[in-house]
């Protein structure tokens, strides 16, 4: 349990300095290292923590480029929703003139029914005060 324990803090030790430099890195670009990691996640590029950190001690280069790959893929997914959510507005809209329709066309229906109903009513008046 002790060696599994000192493992786990060595790792933990790691993890948290691969953080660090993937933070000072993307910071120096710019981006704060949640951010970073949400762009990531979100163009979906799928690099761990230590290999991030490789690139940005080693590759300066390429951790820059990544970075902006990460951008443009945040950027095309934002583009993505927003083009559902307009799609889902049409829709609704679309299903409320609908309705509207629908509703206008019962009114008139239930404004002729009346009207017919009135007609009968009165006939049958008319018909009681001549007998």
């Amino acid at each position: 349990q002790g060696i599994n324990a000192e493992y786990m803090g060595k790792k933990r030790d790691g993890r948290a300095l691969w953080i660090q430099r993937i933070s000072g890195a993307a910071t120096e670009h710019g981006v704060p290292y949640n951010q970073f990691i949400n762009q990531m996640a979100c163009s979906g590029i799928l690099l761990n923590r230590k290999m991030l950190s490789e690139l940005a001690m080693n590759e300066p280069l390429s951790f820059r480029c990544l970075i902006e790959v990460a951008r443009e893929g945040l950027a095309e997914q934002r583009r993505l929703q927003l083009e559902e959510i307009n799609a889902r507005r049409d829709q609704q809209i679309e299903e409320t003139e609908s309705h509207r329709e629908w509703v206008v066309a019962k009114d008139k229906e239930s404004k002729t029914r009346l009207e017919r109903l009135a007609e009968e009513v009165e006939r049958e008046i008319v018909a009681r005060a001549e007998s």
